[in-house]
């Protein structure tokens, strides 16, 4: 089990497996089928608010990862290497050399 918290808004493919409290599957019923209390399958895209609390059987696909904020279950594994950034703290960015502008002076002008 995957355990989110949204942190901006969320769609979950057709097909996923949810853990969805009664009032979230209220609102979402026309597109889920239920398989057993709290179980239901996506049978459509759904799309979850922030500050909603999401459990999947599966992990969010790695294009989904920045909209959610995993809360328990296997988390994404961190780089073994050492000295590694750690994850969600990317390493800083030297700053921009001094580019040319692009503009060239005097170009059609009298």
């Amino acid at each position: 089990m995957h355990t989110y918290r949204v942190i901006a808004t969320l769609s979950v493919g057709e097909g996923t497996i949810l853990h969805l409290t009664e009032e979230q599957a209220k609102s979402r019923l026309h597109n889920l089928m239920r398989l057993d209390e709290g179980h239901y399958r996506a049978t459509t895209v759904l799309q979850f608010k922030r500050g909603e609390v999401v459990v999947m059987e599966q992990a969010l696909p790695k294009g989904s990862e920045r909209y959610a904020e995993h809360v328990t279950g296997d988390a994404p594994a961190e780089d073994p290497r050492p000295g590694a950034a750690p994850a969600g703290d990317p390493a800083p960015s030297p700053p921009p050399a001094d580019k040319p502008s692009g503009k060239k002076k005097g170009f059609f002008r009298k």
